[in-house]
């Protein structure tokens, strides 16, 4: 792994990504499909390789969906409880593009997904590339010269998007001592059960948080 780890960390000093600040207090949302024979959302959750978060509870929820067989979907309120440095990514691009052939054109970056890269693989242990980026970020990072003191990385809101421009909408956290779980939070049964809940709660004036967290 480490020569494909060393080309994801020298196709992000391409991308020039920057460090940025978590701040203490700052609230995220995690959505997630919960294994019927796991009795603990707080085990499940410290058991993935990064604790996926985002500040928009609609983009977040959706990742509850994502489970196979006999799940319960889930989501969590988390909140940052120390200030922490993460890798800002630029525009629209991840980590895991490096797996796959990509350029930048104008302000967006174009990533061919039917292109996988030739000259590299990710981890057979894990079933997508973007986990590939959080089992190994410590040792990807090491070789831009970081060490543990970068707790994850972020991605922001474009433009185009539709949700607030510079909002946070992905936040993969390693660091666990820098995240409490406020509370969790059952999902609608069904992905379109959701969006209809969100529709609703636009409608009558109120937040997708008051009718989840209640």
């Amino acid at each position: 792994m480490r020569q494909t780890n060393l080309k994801i960390a020298e196709q992000l000093a391409q991308v020039k990504y920057k460090e940025t600040t978590i701040m203490a207090g700052e609230v995220f949302f995690s959505g997630y499909p919960l294994p019927n024979d796991m009795t603990s959302d707080v085990k499940y959750l410290n058991s993935r390789y990064a604790l996926w978060q985002s500040e928009h509870l609609s983009y977040a929820g959706v990742y509850g969906y994502r489970g196979i067989g006999n799940v319960q979907e889930k989501v969590a309120k988390i909140e940052i409880i120390k200030d922490i440095t993460v890798l800002e990514m630029p525009l629209n691009f991840h980590p895991a593009s490096c797996f796959f052939e990509w350029k930048l054109q104008g302000n967006r970056y174009d990533v061919s997904y039917s292109n996988p890269r030739n000259d590299m693989s990710w981890d057979k242990e894990v079933t997508q590339p973007d986990h590939h980026i959080d089992k190994h970020f410590y040792e990807i990072i090491s070789h831009l010269g970081f060490d543990r003191r970068i707790s994850g990385f972020i991605r922001r809101s474009l433009d185009e998007d539709e949700y607030t421009t510079g909002s946070i909408y992905e936040f993969a956290l390693m660091d666990r001592s820098a995240a409490k779980i406020l509370s969790t939070a059952n999902l609608p049964s069904t992905v379109d059960d959701f969006w209809m809940l969100i529709e609703s709660q636009k409608q009558i004036g109120k937040s997708l948080e008051s009718a989840l967290f209640k």
